[in-house]
């Protein structure tokens, strides 16, 4: 849900010469610029450079401007490359720029809410169905920080139907990155949801069909992780859901994936699986099924995580599943 790079989730780097996104940033260079003064030597007053007086003027200037602001240009940056039939390089340039600082904005200020107020998801729907892939992944990593543990903007994205875009986009989609991101938007805005109508516009727009599609997708296994975490949560709230995930074969997938060259999303996997496993004889009757040999094949697996710090969950998952399968059996 940052990766690599020498900048840190809160944005300061001073070797770039980029000033830090929020306070705490500022403070974390503040510190850091001290710590000389906790050495042992006697403490020397030591004036700053002209570099890094200009370097945390700047920093000082964009902590005390107007956020609002700064969304709105953002927004209007944006918009107006949206707008034009004829856009330019720099326009292009400019419009991925300000996605990239709207996601900062939205991530480290909390300004979720005043994007929705400003009318920043007008530009929403039409870079979730752009023609490029960096426009489309850009919108659903946005749409992820939008509505996540927030009522208010999934209810914005409900209102004004954008669940179903976001899934027909997902279903036609073939970028991994904008697959991965798109997932994570869907499952941040239905999974935590309090809206009743998040889920049922989830379930008729099928959306779990749509989720098979994606694990029935050769790609990165991180997609695969974002879909089981989905799955595990939603049939957890939502027991009467494994029917629809049972019935679309989903658990047979799960059951191939799990069967690849182990990897880190066979955590997750196998949590699904167990997940849907649980108090639901559909699924206990796919598990039993001989040509999938779970028995032998969880035998092996738990065999093989043994003294695993790191898979001791998927192990505790597996014996877990393999109690319900010798259950099933017995009865």
């Amino acid at each position: 849900m940052a990766e690599g790079g020498s900048n840190d989730q809160n944005g300061q780097n001073d070797r770039s010469g980029r000033p830090p996104k929020n306070l705490q940033g500022l403070l974390k260079f503040c510190v850091e610029q001290t710590k000389a003064e906790d050495a042992p030597e006697p403490s020397r007053f030591r004036e700053l450079s002209p570099e890094r007086k200009e370097w945390l003027k700047k920093a000082l200037d964009e902590m005390t401007g107007d956020p609002v602001q700064e969304v709105k240009n953002h927004i209007k940056t944006v918009g107006v490359y949206l707008g034009s039939k004829e856009p330019t390089e720099e326009a292009r340039t400019n419009a991925l720029k300000a996605l990239e600082l709207l996601f900062d904005w939205c991530e480290s200020y909390d300004m979720a809410n005043d994007f929705l107020k400003i009318g920043g998801f007008s530009i929403l729907h039409e870079l979730m169905t752009h023609s490029e892939s960096e426009f489309r992944d850009h919108s659903f990593k946005l749409m992820s920080v939008l509505v996540q543990n927030n009522p208010v903007c999934q209810k914005a994205v409900v209102e004004d139907d954008l669940l179903p875009i976001m899934l027909q986009v997902l279903d036609s989609e073939h970028d991994p990155d904008v697959q991965f991101h798109a997932v994570q938007a869907i499952s941040c805005l239905v999974r935590d949801s309090l809206l009743e109508q998040a889920q049922q516009q989830f379930v008729a727009n099928n959306g779990f069909g749509v989720l098979k599609k994606v694990l029935q997708t050769p790609g990165p296994s991180k997609r695969v992780t974002k879909v089981a975490f989905f799955l595990m949560v939603m049939c957890n709230k939502n027991p009467q859901y494994k029917d629809t995930v049972c019935e679309q074969g989903i658990v047979e997938l799960l059951i191939q994936e799990l069967k690849q060259e182990h990897q880190q999303a066979h955590e997750q996997v196998m949590g699904a699986l167990l997940c849907l496993a649980k108090d639901h004889p559909p699924t206990q009757c796919v598990l039993c099924k001989p040509e999938h040999n779970m028995k032998q094949f969880l035998q092996e697996k738990i065999q093989h995580l043994q003294g695993k710090d790191e898979n001791q969950e998927e192990r505790e998952y597996a014996q877990e599943v393999l109690d319900i399968i010798e259950k099933t059996d017995d009865t």
